[in-house]
């Protein structure tokens, strides 16, 4: 629930600084910052209040927990409520940097927390003594020295960035009304994951649920690239709006809706077609359902790709609570739908496919949702120069990768190599043909010159 919380907040602070970011209006910045810093240092007071009470008696009395293993608990316990306190009062900083569009102290804070992670991991292997306290103890010392980098960052070069106690009812409201219904958006997305997880599980018993599990690990890892890219983009969205472009915002929507699908394509279509031979390389004896599981969430996150500059134009434009109530209890039907269609002795995969269905009625009801709220919007544009032009890139694309798949027939190790060779050769190339205007094949085209050409002086800078 704190995690969603922190979500929530983290939207409505990244939104609302990145639109005073925009109007260059220092002075209210500074004034979001400071009283959503105020908001989440109050929240980290009623978390540590309830994680000294409520939380420490479950932990003591509730859980399962060997005697002799109680220290260790404990420590791990409160070692896990600093990492969470930190992470949260870390987002105000994290979000100024995303609305400066700073994407580099981004993906060094990323790179940063991948390296600690790992090397916590060696750390364990060569360690004596109680790994568990260890462990809690190391990744509460990694979650504040990452935290340091934005704050430091912040307080050298935003001078909206610096904190003083600071209260105002009117914005107060604001925040936590537009966090509030940011909030359901995020609950609903869980119940949805959780409710359907427990259904499974009803159902099908625990192996099911580890199907489960390891179809969404391939497709987070995928997602990741997809939302590091999206990033970028997010605050442009935002900006385009502050300054009353609509025209630029739309424009910036439909390219990254298409830019977004595109990059997921090129990372799951190599995974769509060698799934089979992915999973016994990696799990030697892969549970059952797992290979159409895998498919099948990796379906669903193309589609959802579309629908995320669509989010962020809804965000934008400050109106959310329609948007939140509609399109999140559309997400909450996947739990009664699927439950029916259980109860009626269908597959465990049905449960996905209606994911798939409930994601594209989401798509056209965010479409029509937006379009409520920015009047320029055309939706018969959004087809043709969106949803038109991705499913022919598509075909394009699947059509070479299929030929080797029918030649090689996938048996191994190398046939994967090759198909994943020829899927990224045709999605490059269908891409650039069918999937960019001239405007953008001149833009690559002048981009990769430009890089070749300084690839080719570089060894002669010096000569």
């Amino acid at each position: 629930m704190i995690s969603f919380l922190s979500i929530a907040m983290s939207t409505a602070t990244g939104r609302f600084l990145t639109f005073e970011l925009e109007r260059n209006n220092e002075a209210e910045f500074a004034k979001i910052f400071s009283m959503s810093m105020t908001i989440y240092l109050g929240i980290v007071c009623l978390l540590v209040v309830f994680s000294e009470t409520v939380g420490l008696w479950f932990v003591n009395h509730q859980l399962v927990i060997p005697q002799e293993r109680m220290p260790a608990a404990n420590w791990a316990y409160q070692c896990a409520v600093g990492t969470l306190i930190t992470s949260i009062l870390v987002i105000p900083y994290q979000s100024a940097v995303i609305a400066h569009e700073k994407m580099g102290v981004y993906a060094y804070l990323g790179v940063a927390e991948g390296t600690s992670r790992l090397a916590i991991a060696f750390a364990l292997l060569g360690a004596s003594g109680d790994k568990l306290k260890l462990y809690a103890a190391l990744m509460l010392f990694m979650s504040i020295g990452i935290s340091l980098i934005p704050r430091v960052y912040c307080w050298r070069h935003f001078k909206g960035c610096r904190y003083s106690f600071f209260w105002d009812k009117a914005l107060f409201k604001t925040l936590v009304s537009y966090s509030g219904w940011n909030l359901f958006g995020a609950l609903a997305a869980m119940v949805r994951g959780q409710g359907i997880n427990i259904l499974l599980n009803m159902f099908f018993g625990p192996l099911v649920n580890a199907s489960r599990a390891v179809a969404f690990q391939v497709s987070a890892l995928i997602n990741s690239f997809m939302n590091n890219f999206f990033m970028a983009a997010n605050p442009q969205i935002i900006k385009h709006y502050s300054a009353g472009n609509s025209e630029g915002m739309l424009n910036l929507v439909f390219h990254t809706a298409r830019y977004c699908y595109y990059l997921v394509l090129i990372l799951s279509l190599p995974v769509l077609l060698g799934t089979e031979v992915i999973m016994r390389l990696w799990l030697k004896d892969p549970p059952q359902h797992v290979v159409v599981f895998t498919r099948l969430v990796i379906l669903n996150g193309l589609i959802d790709s579309l629908s995320l500059p669509l989010m962020t134009a809804a965000q934008a434009t400050g109106r959310i609570k329609r948007y939140q109530v509609i399109v999140g209890g559309m997400i909450i039907l996947n739990l009664p739908v699927s439950y029916l269609f259980l109860k009626g002795g269908a597959p465990p995969e049905s449960a996905f496919v209606i994911s798939i269905l409930i994601s594209c009625l989401c798509l056209w009801q965010r479409l029509a949702l937006v379009r409520r709220q920015v009047p320029s919007l055309s939706i018969k544009s959004f087809v043709f120069e969106v949803l038109g032009r991705v499913l022919k890139v598509t075909t394009l694309a699947c059509l070479a990768p299929f030929a080797v798949l029918f030649c090689t027939g996938m048996e191994g190790f190398s046939d994967l190599l090759v198909v994943t060779f020829a899927c990224l050769v045709s999605c490059v190339t269908v891409i650039y043909f069918a999937g960019m205007n001239a405007e953008e094949r001149d833009f690559v085209r002048v981009l990769v010159e430009t890089k070749l050409l300084r690839y080719v002086r570089t060894p002669f800078a010096g000569s």
